[in-house]
């Protein structure tokens, strides 16, 4: 009787099958180098690190206050001063007198003398 030859996709049989042990990778021998140099030791596992993504764009706007302009002449340039009676409600209702003082402040355009309060 005539063999017939196994197809190539099919399993081999078992008695073809030859039993591998998988074991750890051994370190490469110990070749000494002709200086007198120990070999530098085997490479360990590669430790793959990603760098995280760049942080986001933050663009700061400085925007300077805008100057206080007289409506009649167009003149930027003031005067501030703080009435008599502004120094006497700050001193005598101190500390809360302080801020009343503040918010007496008179201001006058030095080209028109067009006065406010501010």
């Amino acid at each position: 009787m005539q063999e017939i030859p196994p197809a190539a996709d099919a399993p081999p049989a078992k008695s073809d099958v030859a039993i591998e042990i998988q074991s750890e990778a051994a370190p490469p021998p110990y070749h000494p180098t002709h200086s007198g140099q120990p070999n530098p030791p085997p490479p360990g596992p590669q430790v793959v690190y990603q760098q995280p993504p760049p942080p986001p764009t933050v663009h700061v706007i400085h925007t300077q206050p805008t100057p206080l302009v007289c409506p009649v002449c167009q003149n930027t340039l003031w005067l501030s001063h703080y009435p008599l009676s502004a120094w006497l409600v700050g001193i005598l209702l101190f500390p809360i007198g302080i801020l009343c003082c503040l918010m007496m402040k008179k201001r006058m355009c030095t080209k028109c003398g067009l006065r406010i309060s501010a």
